[in-house]
């Protein structure tokens, strides 16, 4: 992504986000946790994937998203508004606090728990920065996003065979061919 580079540490840290985000949104969705993922097939998958190909995929996506965010941002000098130095140290802290409380003698050693032998702390916290800056620049651009009425209007118009096909009329309503109705 630019100059950006992804290190190995990095990746094992995304990769390990998008895993148990995924398993936080929406349970198991016939992944089988006592498995590896690797000789799973995804059932988000379209493309036949494993688990393991699926999740390496959106990791890079993110990886790649955040890091275009980042640099769109500093090529037009945004003034990124998050702390990422207080953020950083915060999740230091609390990191440093579960140590103890989860039995392990160091943060390290918890990472590389949860997140694999190749997880380090810096490459977790260098990904953490990341998608701090990204998120905050891709919400600045979402809060511009403001088009006018002419702007709807005119990509309405250049899009309207994709409208028409999807049914969708100018107006916001949504046209639906019923052919047969069924009666119990």
């Amino acid at each position: 992504a630019g100059d950006a580079e992804l290190t190995n540490e990095m990746l094992q840290s995304i990769y390990w986000m998008q895993v148990y985000n995924f398993l936080s949104n929406y349970g198991t969705y016939g992944m089988d946790t006592t498995k590896p993922l690797d000789r799973q097939v995804c059932a988000a998958s379209e493309e036949g994937w494993t688990w393991q190909q699926y999740f390496l995929n959106v990791a890079l996506q993110e990886w790649q998203l955040y890091n275009a965010f980042c640099q769109e941002g500093e090529a037009v000098g945004y003034e990124f508004t998050v702390d990422v130095e207080a953020v950083l140290e915060e999740t230091r802290k609390g990191l440093e606090e579960a140590v103890a409380y989860e039995g392990f003698a160091n943060v390290e050693q918890m990472i590389q728990y949860d997140m694999g032998p190749g997880a380090t702390l810096d490459g977790y916290m260098q990904f953490l920065a990341l998608m701090e800056k990204g998120y905050d620049y891709s919400a600045y651009l979402y809060e511009e996003l403001v088009p006018t009425e002419d702007q709807i209007r005119a990509y309405y118009e250049e899009n309207l065979a994709l409208f028409e096909e999807r049914g969708i009329a100018d107006d916001g309503s949504v046209f639906v061919d019923v052919r047969h109705i069924l009666l119990q």
